[in-house]
C-alpha cells in the first residue's frame, strides 16, 4: 500500500513540476522554489515511513535512502550512496542481489524481491519489497524507487510451521497404526505410511486428496 502511495506521489510530483515549469517559463526562480517545495514534501513523507525506501538513478546507483534505512543499518546516507548499500546485504546473498538488480535495470520493469539485510548490530533480518522505474512526462527514465518491509518474524513463523509439520509427519510415519484425517467434504488431508499400506496402496499420492469412500475397500478380493 505504501509503495503505491509513493509511486502515486512521484507521478503527481512529476506532473506538478512540469506544469510549474510551463507556468514559470519566464521565472526560473519561481520554478526552482516550486521544485524545492515538492522535494521537501516528498522527503518528509518517506522519512516518516516505517519501511525502507530507496531512490536510485537510472543506472541503479543509490541517491537517497530514508531514515528507517539509516536507523536500521546504522549507515549514513553517504555510506549508503552509490553501491555502498550493498554492505548492508548479508554477504552470502550479495551476488544474487546484484544479479537480480542488474536484470531489473536491463528490463526496465517493476519487480519484487526478498533480501536479508544486516541490522546495525550485524544481525540479519529478512525484508520483502518491490521496485519500480519512474518516468517523466515524455517517457524518459528518471530514477527507480524501491520500498521494502521487515518480514523476518513472518518468515520465521512460516519456517517453524513447516518444521512442525515435518516433525508431525515423521512421528506419524513411525507409528505402526494407521492414521488419517479428512476435511468436511470427506477428502483425505493427512495420512501416515501405515494407513497407506493398510489400504494396499504404494504411496500417499494415491490416497491424499481423494475421498475416503473411494480409497477404503468395502469388500474382500473374493467379493464378500
Amino acid at each position: 500500500a505504501l509503495a503505491r502511495q509513493v509511486m502515486a506521489l512521484l507521478e503527481l510530483r512529476c506532473s506538478h513540476e512540469y506544469k510549474e515549469k510551463d507556468r514559470h517559463s519566464d521565472g526560473v526562480l519561481g520554478y526552482a522554489a516550486s521544485v524545492r517545495e515538492a522535494e521537501e514534501r516528498y522527503r518528509a513523507l518517506v522519512d516518516l515511513s516505517p519501511q525502507v525506501i530507496w531512490q536510485c538513478d537510472a543506472s541503479g546507483s543509490l541517491i537517497f535512502c530514508n531514515r528507517y534505512w539509516r536507523d536500521f543499518t546504522g549507515m549514513s546516507s553517504g555510506e549508503s550512496a552509490g553501491w555502498g548499500w550493498l554492505n548492508a546485504v548479508a554477504p552470502d546473498h550479495r551476488n544474487a542481489v546484484l544479479q537480480q538488480w542488474g536484470a531489473a535495470l536491463k528490463s526496465g520493469k517493476s519487480g519484487s524481491f526478498e533480501v536479508p539485510l544486516l541490522a546495525a548490530d550485524g544481525s540479519p533480518r529478512w525484508f520483502q519489497g518491490c521496485g519500480a522505474p519512474v518516468y517523466d512526462c515524455d517517457g524518459r527514465l528518471l530514477h527507480w524507487v524501491l520500498v521494502a518491509q521487515d518480514i523476518h518474524e513472518r518468515r520465521r513463523a512460516e519456517t517453524e510451521r513447516l518444521e512442525s509439520e515435518a516433525f508431525t509427519r515423521r512421528l506419524l510415519d513411525s507409528a505402526s497404526e494407521g492414521f488419517y484425517s479428512i476435511d468436511t467434504h470427506g477428502f483425505v488431508t493427512l495420512c501416515n505410511e501405515a494407513f497407506v499400506r493398510l489400504l494396499g496402496f504404494a504411496s500417499k499420492d494415491q490416497v491424499l486428496g481423494h475421498q475416503l469412500h473411494q480409497v477404503v475397500h468395502h469388500s474382500h478380493p473374493d467379493g464378500t
